[in-house]
């Protein structure tokens, strides 16, 4: 269902403006519910298999093919273009690398065996940095595989 198309009079418009975004993004979520399901059950598996060889490859792997997933559903469930779609990669990715991995790696991790150069600057800062900056680096690569999935999901439907 698709809210965007909605009349408003003159005076309150943009009181209609903020409830067409809010149904929007509730939309938005509610779609992705099962892709970010599957990422927190994919960062819980990852800490049962990282002292396997493939593990790490295949959580990855199926990092991947999440976000080509969510993709797919936005288009081929609420009709958005490849460009909105696209969006949902890096979305997926902030959830999964940032919150999950960086917020839940300073709550349990020790970093006081760490060394750093720079004395003015704890390990917990160059720490989180570090996935900031790794989260910048893969952003339109998640970007590329979320727009392949609405892509394909077009494609599909013609």
């Amino acid at each position: 269902m698709n809210f965007m198309v909605q009349i408003c009079p003159v005076a309150t418009g943009h009181i209609c403006r903020r409830i067409v975004v809010r149904r929007q993004m509730k939309n938005y979520l509610y779609i992705l519910k099962l892709p970010i399901i599957a990422l927190v059950v994919n960062s819980v598996l990852l800490e049962f298999t990282s002292g396997n060889a493939f593990g790490p490859i295949i959580f990855n792997i199926t990092r991947i093919v999440i976000a080509i997933w969510a993709g797919w559903l936005l288009v081929d469930k609420e009709n958005v273009s490849i460009a909105a779609a696209a969006f949902s990669g890096p979305f997926l990715l902030f959830l999964d690398h940032v919150l999950i991995a960086g917020v839940g790696g300073l709550l349990t991790h020790d970093f006081s065996a760490l060394q750093l150069d720079n004395p003015t600057t704890s390990a917990e800062a160059a720490y989180f940095m570090g996935i900031i900056g790794s989260y910048l680096m893969f952003f339109p690569i998640s970007m590329l595989f979320s727009a392949f999935g609405g892509y394909s999901a077009k494609r599909r439907n013609g």
